[in-house]
C-alpha cells in the first residue's frame, strides 16, 4: 500500500475548533415540521479502509432535539459497510433506524419511527483529513424524503491505538410524494406543512483500535436544523446525540 506523505494541512486546527463548538449549538423555535438528515453518525477518523478491504460498523445511541422534526428524546442504531476502491478512496452503504419518543406534553408531534439509508463516498485527500459525501433517502410517518450531505473529518491517525477525530457535516433533505400536514398548535388545532431543511452538524469522537480487525468508537455531536419555507413566524431547531459502536474488518 502506498504511504501517504505527511504534508502540512493548515486548516486542521480550524476544523477541530468547529467540530468541538457545534455540539454546543442548540437553537429553538419553529411552528412547522421538517424532514431529517440521512444517516449522520461519522464513526471514524480520516483514514480509509484500504484498497480491496471491507469493514462493518455497527452501533447505537440516543439524543434529544428541540422541535423541527426531532422534538424530544430518541434512540436508535446505525449499520454501515465500507469497501476500499483505492488506497485513499472508499464507497459504502449506511442505514439508520431511529425511534423518537415525542409524545410528551411539550411536544407537537406523536412518537414515531424514522428510517433512512444512503450511499457513502470518502476521499482521504490528506494524512489528517478526508472528504465525506452521501446521497440517499428515508421514510417517516409524515412523508418519504430524499437527502444528501457533504462533510470533512479531521483526525490524528497512528497515535498509538487511539484515533481522536472531529467532523463538520452539512446535510439537506426534502419531502417527496405524500406529504402530511401536522398539528403545530394543540390549543387552536392549527396545522403546518412538512418542509425541506438544511442541517449543520458537528461531532467529536475517539476510535480505539484493539486489534487490526476490531475497533471501538465513541462519538458525540449536534447542531442546528434550519427549515426552508414553512408557515409565518417559523424558525429553526437543534439536536444533539451520543453514539457508541464497534467496527469489524471483514475478510483478510
Amino acid at each position: 500500500m502506498r504511504t501517504i506523505p505527511k504534508t502540512r494541512y493548515p486548516s486542521v486546527k480550524v476544523g477541530f475548533f468547529l467540530a468541538a463548538f457545534l455540539p454546543a449549538l442548540m437553537l429553538f423555535g419553529c411552528n412547522f415540521g421538517t424532514t431529517l438528515p440521512t444517516p449522520f453518525v461519522v464513526g471514524e477518523g480520516p483514514a480509509t479502509v484500504g484498497k480491496k478491504k471491507t469493514r462493518l460498523d455497527v452501533g447505537g445511541g440516543a439524543g434529544f432535539g428541540a422541535c423541527c422534526g426531532w422534538p424530544g428524546p430518541g434512540a436508535g442504531g446505525q449499520v454501515r459497510v465500507r469497501h476500499g476502491i483505492a488506497d485513499r478512496h472508499e464507497l459504502g452503504v449506511s442505514a439508520m433506524a431511529l425511534f423518537i419518543q415525542a409524545d410528551t406534553e411539550e411536544s407537537r408531534y406523536p412518537a414515531h419511527f424514522w428510517m433512512s439509508a444512503k450511499l457513502d463516498y470518502k476521499w482521504q485527500f490528506n494524512r489528517y483529513a478526508a472528504l465525506l459525501l452521501g446521497a440517499g433517502g428515508g421514510i417517516t410517518p409524515f412523508s418519504p424524503f430524499i437527502g444528501g450531505d457533504v462533510g470533512v473529518v479531521v483526525g490524528r491517525p497512528g497515535w498509538k491505538k487511539l484515533v481522536p477525530y472531529g467532523a463538520v457535516r452539512l446535510s439537506g433533505s426534502a419531502p417527496v410524494g405524500r406529504v402530511d400536514r401536522i398539528i403545530i398548535d394543540e390549543d387552536t388545532g392549527e396545522t403546518g406543512p412538512i418542509v425541506p431543511n438544511v442541517t449543520l452538524l458537528g461531532a467529536v469522537g475517539l476510535k480505539i483500535n484493539f486489534k487490526p480487525w476490531l475497533a471501538w468508537v465513541i462519538e458525540i455531536g449536534g447542531g442546528g436544523i434550519f427549515p426552508i419555507g414553512g408557515t409565518e413566524g417559523g424558525g429553526h431547531g437543534g439536536a444533539f446525540y451520543g453514539y457508541t459502536g464497534l467496527s469489524f474488518r471483514l475478510g483478510g
